[in-house]
């Protein structure tokens, strides 16, 4: 993932509560470019995601309690059951088309 000066990212989708962080975007069928969901986490730490019932490839930005980026990773397969994560800990995981 390429984050380039002044790319503009859209969040219309905030999860907070353990049971939308653990949906996230599941089941979504469309979703723009530069769009996409900000997870907000209860704590600061390694964090894993899978893409079980997701139909759009997601790239993945997590970042610390500061808002800095810590990690990405690209292009996730779809329906995909293994574990997506950074080995550096982060509190904010954006997932975008």
């Amino acid at each position: 993932m390429i984050i380039e000066k002044n790319h503009t990212i859209i969040i219309n989708r905030k999860f907070t509560s353990p049971k939308d962080i653990k949906n996230g975007l599941m089941h979504v069928k469309r979703l723009s470019k530069n769009y996409g969901a900000l997870f907000c986490m209860k704590d600061e730490k390694i964090h894993e995601f899978w893409m079980k019932n997701t139909f759009i490839p997601l790239d993945l930005i997590f970042m610390d309690a500061s808002f800095r980026v810590v990690g990405t990773i690209e292009n996730t397969t779809p329906h995909d059951e293994s574990l997506y994560f950074i080995k550096r800990a982060s509190k904010y995981i954006i997932e975008i088309k």
